[in-house]
């Protein structure tokens, strides 16, 4: 609708947006309290072979939690956008790319089978391209869409690999079919973990990490809807949809080995990003590990209830540095310019509620979700992996409250020739950051009930537990408050820092040196091959075609020379025959014909002589005919 508006667009693109939007979230609210909603609904079944394709719409549990967050969260970006991009000369494409991503979201959401997921799957990687890339006048912008496309096309082969052989194991894509099937139908592993390692991509888990911060070069609306509600939020959504097949398939351990690297690797390089927006993105990939290592352990209800809680802290985390970086001019969070308390106090306050909410401190919603992961931990049995992950929720705590207060301290409260609020930021940016903030406090109050309606079990909160995990997290609150608010670490203290430990976070544990070197083998694969194709299969190519050639040429020959000599004596034979024919026709038949003419002719002629019409003459003749008759008879004519 808004690209057929044409030049118009910019004008009413806003408006269509947020219409659609809340027809979405009028939507998932009538699923959610219609009392007997149909749990699939199948529209079109195809059949190939053995193999059955369905399209239609699951409306299960899972889908609608993740229906609702999508849909809410799109709203609340959508209108927070009005403000943002309020002077875009392009914003009409902005918000028409906005609702695509959106809607493929909701399609991965609500498919009914893996064929139908793909489809849409690919189409959230493509409207990801579009709005990573929406500047993509500024080089630094396109070649990161690029990279990001690149990579999760890489995932997307194996997933689409990976549901080849669970298709071709059970006859079928339908989600229903496969998970009722699989216990009486031998398991493919193969195709599980080939699945997983496309979930892992779109999730940036390891070893597929990279590609999120790169994604930080589009607008930062895009950003919020990514990394709260769409895309990565894809990954974990579909390990949980094929949770059951996971455990058949003993890949759970996979799973959480992988899922504790992730958040150790994300978190350690948080804590020594300097741009804004990538602290955050890696903020989501240490969070979308810890939802990981909560299906690997078995505590389903746990990771969607922090996957729900992680998407309205995230947003709001994500919303408030889009205005942090407006008004300090810089996405280095250490070249900020001074942020004036009096005029951006209410951003201020509403971003650190979506901090506390992140680290885990009561009575922010993180807390009740990040609790029950680490309390499966602690029931798996395995000590080791509960102190992982008891040090793996320090660190959350850790770079997060490092990003609050390098900005805090950027803050001045001095009212001296300071307005108030004002700017690109008005009540489009308030009501959706202020709705989200009261998530951040509300929605961990609501755990019985959620586990309820999820069917996640009962949540079990344990008062030691908990008091190590706000003891925890409140250390790593007063470390940071310490050693960038107060500065009272002194540079030579941080000499420690500057370590090879430090140089280790600083590189990112070497994977982008690795993605580099995999990126160099590649071109030089590329180019190999390329020459290969130049001086081989090229040259191979031009000796069929000649000898191609050769051969056309030899029956062009044989059908001149042979061919066509038989086919003209042919005919030059059928012609004098034919000729023959008509003089044969002429001289003989046509006289014969003629001959016979001119007998009946005759006959005719004499006829009409002796048929004269006189009675007389009839009478004449009956008698000379009785004299000779008679003369006959008696044989006086015989003698």
């Amino acid at each position: 609708m808004i690209f057929a508006l044409g030049r118009r667009k910019n004008a009413y693109a806003d408006k269509i947006a947020l219409a659609a939007s809340a027809i979405s979230l009028a939507a998932f609210f009538v699923m959610l309290f219609v009392p007997s909603l149909q749990g699939e609904f199948i529209f079109a079944s195809y059949r190939i072979s053995a193999i059955e394709f369905d399209f239609g719409f699951l409306t299960d549990k899972l889908a609608l939690l993740m229906g609702g967050i999508v849909s809410f969260v799109t709203t609340l970006v959508l209108l927070y956008s009005r403000d943002y991009m309020r002077q875009d000369p392009e914003k009409g494409r902005f918000f028409a790319l906005l609702c695509f991503f959106a809607g493929s979201m909701l399609g991965i959401v609500y498919s009914v089978s893996f064929v139908q997921l793909f489809i849409f799957w690919e189409l959230v990687g493509l409207s990801s391209y579009f709005l990573i890339g929406f500047w993509w006048k500024d080089p630094a912008v396109s070649s990161s869409a690029r990279k990001v496309f690149t990579t999760i096309v890489v995932g997307d082969v194996l997933l689409l690999l990976g549901f080849l052989i669970l298709g071709s194991a059970f006859g079928t894509f339908t989600f229903s079919e496969i998970l009722q099937e699989h216990l009486h139908v031998a398991l493919p592993a193969t195709g599980v973990f080939l699945v997983l390692l496309g979930a892992f991509t779109k999730s940036a888990q390891l070893p597929f990490t990279m590609w999120l911060p790169w994604a930080m070069e589009g607008p930062t609306p895009v950003s919020a809807l990514l990394h709260s509600a769409t895309m990565v939020k894809a990954g974990v959504f579909l390990i949980a949809r094929i949770l059951p097949l996971v455990f058949a398939a003993h890949l759970t351990g996979f799973v959480v080995v992988f899922a504790l690297l992730t958040v150790f690797v994300a978190s350690l390089a948080a804590l020594v990003e300097e741009d804004i927006k990538r602290i955050l993105a890696y903020s989501t990939i240490s969070q979308l590990g810890f939802i990981a290592l909560g299906l690997g352990l078995g505590a389903y209800g746990a990771s969607l209830f922090h996957l729900f809680n992680d998407a309205f802290y995230k947003a709001l985390l994500f919303l408030g540095a889009g205005v942090i970086i407006h008004a300090g001019g810089s996405r280095n969070i250490f070249e900020l310019k001074q942020l004036h308390w009096a005029r951006e106090k209410t951003f201020l306050l509403l971003t650190i509620i979506g901090v506390l909410g992140l680290s885990g401190l009561p009575p922010f919603n993180g807390f009740f979700s990040k609790d029950l992961i680490i309390d499966a931990a602690k029931e798996s049995g395995n000590l080791g992996l509960f102190v992982l992950t008891l040090v793996a929720a320090f660190l959350s705590a850790l770079y997060i409250s490092r990003w609050i207060f390098l900005i805090l301290r950027n803050v001045s409260k001095k009212e001296e020739g300071v307005g108030p609020e004002r700017g690109n930021f008005s009540w489009s940016t308030k009501i959706p950051m202020g709705m989200l903030a009261l998530g951040v406090l509300m929605t961990g109050w609501f755990s019985k009930q959620f586990f309820s309606w999820v069917g996640g079990g009962e949540p079990s909160y344990h008062l030691p537990l908990s008091l190590l995990s706000i003891l925890l997290v409140s250390a790593a609150f007063c470390i940071s408050y310490l050693a960038y608010f107060e500065k009272v670490i002194s540079p030579d203290r941080l000499a420690l820092l500057c370590s090879g430990v430090y140089r280790l976070f600083r590189a990112k544990f070497g994977l982008p040196w690795f993605y580099g070197i995999l990126g160099r083998f590649f071109y030089a694969l590329g180019q190999a091959l390329g020459e290969f194709d130049r001086y081989v299969i090229d040259s191979a190519l031009h000796g069929v075609a000649f000898v191609g050639r050769g051969v056309s040429a030899f029956c062009f020959m044989l059908d001149r020379k042979l061919l066509n000599g038989a086919l003209e004596l042919t005919v030059r034979a059928v012609t004098k025959l034919c000729f023959g024919s008509y003089a044969f026709d002429m001289s003989y038949v046509d006289r014969i014909v003629r001959s016979f003419y001119d007998i009946l002719a005759a006959s005719s002629g004499f006829s009409r002589r002796i048929i004269s019409g006189s009675i007389a003459s009839y009478v004449a003749a009956l008698l000379i005919a009785v004299i000779f008759s008679v003369l006959f008879l008696n044989g006086v004519l015989a003698k």
